[in-house]
């Protein structure tokens, strides 16, 4: 779904179920895999691949050529300038990774059983 107000450039491919939310931006020769989030804001620079899943975080940007693995999450107001791998999060000026997925995943279920 591409809301009102979304900017999507020539030769991008949008995967299904994925939404591209108003005011976002994505430049030309971009890939956006399946059931990706682009919230308000985000700025995608050309020839970017996102993964399946991936979660761009209000006004964050992607800087021209860089490739994001499934499942990555990218805090609000972020800039990538560098390959992230998939299941990750990953936030800042630059963006840095600050945790995988699977530890969050781990220190969650340890909490809710008190272990």
């Amino acid at each position: 779904m591409i809301f009102p107000n979304a900017v999507v450039s020539t030769d991008c491919h949008i995967g299904d179920h994925s939404v591209i939310n108003s005011g976002a931006t994505i430049s030309h020769d971009s890939l956006i895999g399946g059931y990706a989030t682009i919230n308000p804001g985000v700025h995608v620079a050309g020839n970017v691949s996102i993964g399946e899943g991936c979660y761009l975080g209000v006004g964050s940007s992607v800087i021209h050529g860089v490739s994001i693995g499934a499942w990555t999450v990218i805090g609000g107001g972020a800039v990538v300038p560098q390959d992230l791998p998939e299941n990750v999060i990953a936030v800042g000026v630059p963006a840095r990774v600050i945790k995988t997925k699977e530890e969050g995943l781990n220190e969650r279920t340890t909490s809710r059983t008190g272990e």
